[in-house]
């Protein structure tokens, strides 16, 4: 079962990779959902998150669409909705993208 559709689009200089989570109630989200509930915290999703970076001079553009959280009890539940918690997710998205491009040996920006 697939918790999330991925789509890519290239071109010589430019690639977009988007990542939708699947909606389908049967999906793993329920379980990630039902795991979150039950510990307590409070499940969501963060409608879009978009991060852009440059490799070997390449411009690649990655958004990740209707992506589920689960933060605290005592967190705000709509991550969306404050922009600092949003921009530290996009953050630590970039730099895991970074990471994972300098692996396969790319000079990432």
């Amino acid at each position: 079962m697939e918790m999330c559709n991925w789509s890519v689009t290239l071109s010589p200089r430019n690639a977009v990779i988007i990542t939708r989570f699947d909606p389908d109630p049967h999906a793993i989200l329920v379980r990630l959902h039902q795991a979150c509930t039950a510990a307590g915290g409070q499940a969501s999703a963060i409608p879009e998150i978009k991060v852009n970076c440059n490799a070997m001079g390449v411009t690649i553009k990655t958004e990740v669409l209707n992506m589920p959280t689960c933060v605290g009890k005592d967190c705000p539940g709509d991550i969306a909705a404050n922009g600092e918690l949003k921009e530290i997710i996009e953050a630590e998205i970039a730099q895991l993208l970074e990471g994972e491009f300098r692996n396969q040996g790319m000079a990432v920006t």
